[in-house]
């Protein structure tokens, strides 16, 4: 049903009603001032009356939107005429015959306020179910008044207003997902709740649990639409969109690491691009003295320790490794005496075989206790791979005796005898590793008393 007042009764005239599904609206400000808002979709009904005869009489015509593809300026489809009420049950309109009071402030043309006069107020009807477009729910409608009887012609009167069968629907605020928050909820509303049903659909997303629910909840990025329907079967839809971040950090867990008998503890070197990333460092068969949640900890055990980095703006996270290994041999020393037996002031003694190649040597010299490495002193200025010696003096010498029994020189005899252990220590120049060789005794009997 639709009507509508009419200043003047009198000559043609044209009145029309615009039924339209989406919400149509006049801009009042700005640029775009005295231009609509909304547009057309297709189903949208228009109702044409015309006054002949001086108004007395009225034609009634139906239009419904169809673009593009209609047959009347490819955009409108005529569903029918009709006259009086009596004669067009499909959609009709009469106006009043007699003066009849208004319900509502009123000033006409001619005649007192407040009564409608003769044809003063109009109103009719479209039976949408005979025609075929009864699921079609209309959100706004415009009453106007036109030039003349086409469809095309200047409006020069209208007024707006809106419908309350197709609900005010918001899908709610966008989601985001992440590492840190793999899942996310919307929230829909609607000027009909409670009485409204919700149903969310996404061809490109996923729903987790029954989409028929007021707040659904999404575990991957796309777009979501939510269709509510209020009581009368009118429905509305509206739409959020929820976006993905699982970019990963960059981690760099640095150079692989060497520890050695002179770099007893060495400092990672990790790294990461992003900003704010957070650094952790474990490891299961080394051992970490500090700094493991910095991106440089301080180790000093041989092993794999494994880098975390984490950007806190999604909780994403990626690792690399870094391994430490341990270089810690010591070199080999065996040493032996170079020259005879022989009672002289100097003995030679060097290395089995050839010196060891990257080694450091220092002599060194004991005289009693030699088993404790305290009792083992420097001979100053001796760090060749061979050695001369004959400091025998070194040792305070033990008073012996001996007896030759027959032969020139038969008797016997009171000596002095001197013994000094000798050995070598040698540093590995790769790895800062010492070794001692083994110790050779040198001896010379001196001061022979028969």
């Amino acid at each position: 049903m639709f009507g509508a007042d009419r200043f003047a009764q009198n000559g043609d005239a044209v009145i029309g009603f615009w039924f339209f599904q989406n919400a149509i609206s006049l801009i009042t400000t700005g640029p775009d001032a005295g231009k609509f808002n909304g547009v057309h979709k297709n189903g949208d009904i228009l109702v044409l009356s015309d006054f002949t005869q001086g108004g007395g009489e009225v034609t009634i015509r139906v239009f419904k939107w169809n673009s593009p593809g209609g047959s009347i300026d490819g955009t409108l489809d005529l569903l029918g005429t009709g006259f009086g009420c009596s004669a067009s049950p499909l959609f009709c309109a009469e106006v009043n015959d007699t003066a009849t009071p208004s319900p509502w402030a009123y000033t006409p043309s001619k005649g007192p306020a407040n009564i409608f006069p003769k044809g003063g107020f109009f109103e009719g009807g479209v039976n949408l179910t005979q025609l075929g477009i009864s699921t079609i729910c209309f959100a706004s409608f415009l009453a106007e008044t036109r030039s003349s009887q086409s469809v095309d012609a200047t409006l020069k009167d209208f007024v707006t207003g809106t419908f309350t069968l197709v609900p005010e629907v918001s899908a709610g605020a966008d989601g985001a997902i992440s590492c840190k928050n793999p899942t996310t909820t919307l929230t829909a509303t609607s000027s009909l709740e409670p009485n409204a049903t919700f149903h969310w659909t996404t061809s490109d997303g996923s729903i987790v649990g029954d989409p028929d629910q007021k707040t659904i909840t999404v575990d991957k990025a796309g777009t979501y639409q939510v269709e509510v329907t209020g009581a009368t079967g009118c429905s509305n839809t509206d739409t959020a969109a929820v976006t993905e971040d699982f970019a990963k950090p960059n981690a760099n867990a640095g150079d692989d690491k060497v520890l050695t008998c002179s770099i007893t503890s060495v400092q990672l070197s990790g790294s990461s691009t992003t900003t704010g990333a957070t650094f952790a460092w474990t490891t299961l068969d080394g051992h970490i003295v500090s700094g493991a949640n910095t991106a440089t900890p301080t180790v000093d055990a041989a092993g794999t320790y494994h880098l975390v980095v984490t950007n806190p703006a999604n909780g994403c996270f990626d690792s690399d490794d870094a391994v430490v290994t341990s270089n810690v041999t010591p070199p080999s020393l065996s040493i032996e005496k170079k020259s005879a037996n022989e009672n002289t002031q100097t003995v030679s003694l060097g290395f089995v075989g050839s010196a060891p190649a990257g080694v450091t040597f220092q002599w060194q010299s004991c005289v009693a206790n030699c088993g404790v490495n305290a009792s083992w002193s420097n001979l100053t200025g001796q760090t060749a791979s061979t050695l001369s010696f004959s400091n025998f003096n070194l040792d305070t010498a033990e008073s012996i005796s001996f007896t030759i029994a027959s032969g020139n020189g038969a008797g016997t005899y009171n000596a002095l005898l001197q013994i000094v252990n000798l050995r070598v220590a040698g540093t590995q120049t790769s790895n800062g590793c010492s070794a001692n060789s083994n110790g050779v005794a040198v001896k010379k009997v001196a001061a022979v008393d028969p």
